[in-house]
């Protein structure tokens, strides 16, 4: 759908304390077979690599929306579905280019997820354990992982089990730098839309769109 965002344009139950219900938007029954039409030919991962001007790159794995960018083995609702018109890995392309290209690499994980059937459900567990699978995955399917940017919204460290899941990550990739979004402090802060405050304690980072948006 031309003009709307990622995830936060898929219409109807959010099942998350600060979001409610989107009134408007795409309805969630044309939204969830978007990505039977997505399918970015253009794309070219050594391009996006190949003097680029940054020192790192962090790529979204999974937004709000659930969908998978990535070849997991935990859902079909992924780009590489025998459904998807492209089919292929592109976290597995974008990392081995930015490897190529001497980038470091990272991956954003939305750990809200509006599309699977237990997240915030009386069946939330059965969803912890999809969150730290795929979050594993991750850690073992494409080399050395620099930083992981998780997207909690208010979740607490509770909503996520998020000690066990940093203890987890930090036996796979103990380098590994890690936000401050999945209930825990990490390592450091991410102000919204807003430069971050001065303090020589802690660091920080802005994450800021140049527009209203965030596609």
């Amino acid at each position: 759908m031309e003009g709307t965002e990622i995830g936060w344009s898929r219409k109807g139950p959010r099942r998350e304390h600060r979001s409610g219900t989107a009134e408007s938007g795409v309805p969630v029954e044309v939204y969830d077979y978007l990505y039977k039409e997505f399918n970015p030919i253009a794309f070219d991962a050594e391009e996006w690599a190949k003097d680029a001007g940054m020192r790192y790159v962090v790529y979204t794995t999974k937004h709000h929306d659930g969908f998978v960018n990535f070849d997991s083995r935990l859902t079909d609702y992924k780009i590489t579905s025998s459904a998807s018109p492209f089919g292929r890995d592109i976290v597995a392309e974008l990392t081995a280019a930015c490897r190529n290209a001497g980038l470091a690499v990272g991956y954003y994980y939305s750990q809200p997820d509006w599309h699977h059937p237990d997240y915030r459900t009386e069946n939330h567990d059965r969803y912890i354990a999809y969150l730290h699978g795929q979050v594993k995955e991750l850690l073992t399917s494409y080399g050395k992982v620099d930083l992981l940017w998780f997207d909690g919204l208010e979740g607490t460290t509770a909503d996520w089990d998020s000690k066990r899941l940093f203890n987890t990550i930090e036996s796979l990739h103990p380098q590994v730098i890690i936000n401050d979004r999945c209930g825990l402090r990490g390592d450091y802060d991410t102000p919204e839309q807003r430069i971050g405050p001065f303090q020589v304690e802690r660091p920080w980072e802005t994450c800021m769109t140049l527009s209203r948006q965030w596609a």
